[in-house]
């Protein structure tokens, strides 16, 4: 039988989570299981939540075993950290885990029918009101070709 996992009990989490479009939470599951990060997501309100992709909410998930400065190692799209799209993502990471590092996974990596752009990142959870040194990932990024620089 297997234990149930226990918050804040690990000082290491590595996860691979499944990712794709047609792969999502509901925003009902993850308002009633508390999923901040799709909270997050919807940018509009304190009980508005959004559908949101499956690899997000094991970022959370990872989180929330986590103990304080504990690390995770996560496979995730290049997207969530590129793309305009996700730019809230930034804001809901910088309250919660600083990257430590990030290594590219070559396309060849995974099946020839996954396309998907992934990196394993690293991070590590921080307390509240640490102050993480922060880099805005997405402030341009040579494939995002829809990438318009601020003024």
């Amino acid at each position: 039988m297997l234990a149930p996992l226990i918050d804040e009990q690990y000082t290491v989490v590595i996860t691979n989570p499944p990712f794709g479009e047609q792969l999502k939470i509901k925003a009902s599951d993850s308002r009633a299981a508390g999923f901040t990060i799709a909270r997050a997501a919807a940018m509009s309100g304190i009980n508005n939540y959004v559908d949101l992709e499956i690899g997000l909410i094991f970022l959370e998930r990872a989180w929330r075993l986590l103990r304080l400065g504990g690390r995770v190692g996560i496979v995730l799209p290049e997207t969530y950290f590129f793309s305009h799209r996700y730019r809230w993502l930034t804001e809901w990471l910088k309250e919660r885990l600083e990257l430590r590092g990030m290594l590219n996974i070559p396309m060849e990596a995974f099946q020839e029918f996954c396309r998907a752009k992934t990196n394993f990142y690293i991070f590590e959870k921080i307390g509240l009101g640490i102050q993480p040194a922060v880099t805005d990932l997405n402030q341009g990024y040579g494939e995002d070709k829809n990438f318009q620089e601020d003024k």
